[in-house]
């Protein structure tokens, strides 16, 4: 998992496209469409309904999400 700058409790870490696939029951090359559909959006994930929750981070140029944002993800996600 990448970090992002160090908190009072330590470093934050961010789930990765491999670590959201994992945590939601879904292949990498799935997460990494929806991921590339957002990108490619011109309003970058409309809010809400996205295929993905825009990252919470970039690295460089890999994205990355707090568990938070993913599981509130994945329940609008199964209610659809």
């Amino acid at each position: 998992m990448a970090t992002r700058k160090p908190t009072p409790t330590g470093p934050t870490e961010y789930a990765s496209i491999t670590d959201v696939a994992a945590r939601v029951g879904l292949s990498a090359a799935t997460v990494q469409s929806y991921y590339g559909r957002g990108k490619r959006s011109q309003l970058w994930w409309p809010e809400p309904g996205g295929d993905m929750p825009r990252p919470d981070v970039m690295i460089g140029r890999t994205p990355g999400w707090l568990d938070d944002t993913i599981d509130a993800w994945n329940r609008d996600r199964s209610r659809r």
